[in-house]
């Protein structure tokens, strides 16, 4: 009887302690970016100009990792020298215009405050934008003779918050 009861200490002091490095190595199930390298906490101490550096950095890294797969794919003949290069300008435009129209995006605060119909609007709208940014992307790696699919190997967004080939995960699902 006692060594049972031993045994079940042992058990729940061991699921205990789990629970409680879980939470404080601040692992975050929704959120595999920056914030998930930090506990909801930290993240909020940071002052705005460290959240941005961080941010910046990440995108960086993104960006030498895009860059890295697309000379590998030069190098293994999938690419040529010149698609490279449209890829990379179209990116690099791409996300000038991603940076000068963030400063549109709507706060938490004013979108809590629209009504269930504003909000309604303000989802197709962006569903709409975001099909729109798709076909032109599409567009885009066709009329240079690429199959994005292929070339970023799953990279990108599939459904919110899923990591790879979006057909993939549409028939997952």
């Amino acid at each position: 009887m006692t060594s049972k009861i031993k045994l079940a200490s042992a058990l729940f002091g061991g699921i205990a302690l789990g629970a409680v490095m879980f939470t404080a190595t601040g692992v975050s199930a929704h959120d595999g970016g920056i914030k998930g390298d930090y506990s909801k906490e930290q993240w909020q101490e940071l002052s705005d100009e460290e959240r941005t550096e961080l941010k910046e950095q990440k995108m960086l890294q993104r960006q030498q990792e895009r860059e890295a797969n697309l000379q590998s794919k030069v190098d293994d003949g999938t690419l040529t020298a010149d698609q490279q290069a449209a890829i990379l300008d179209w990116m690099s435009e791409k996300t000038e215009e991603k940076s000068a129209n963030s400063e549109d995006r709507i706060s938490k605060e004013d979108f809590q405050a629209l009504t269930d119909d504003e909000r309604a609007a303000l989802k197709e709208d962006k569903t709409a934008e975001r099909e729109t940014r798709k076909a032109e992307a599409q567009k885009f790696f066709e009329s240079i003779g690429v199959d994005k699919e292929d070339l970023f190997d799953g990279e990108g967004h599939g459904k919110r918050g899923q990591k790879g080939n979006s057909a993939q995960h549409t028939e997952e699902a």
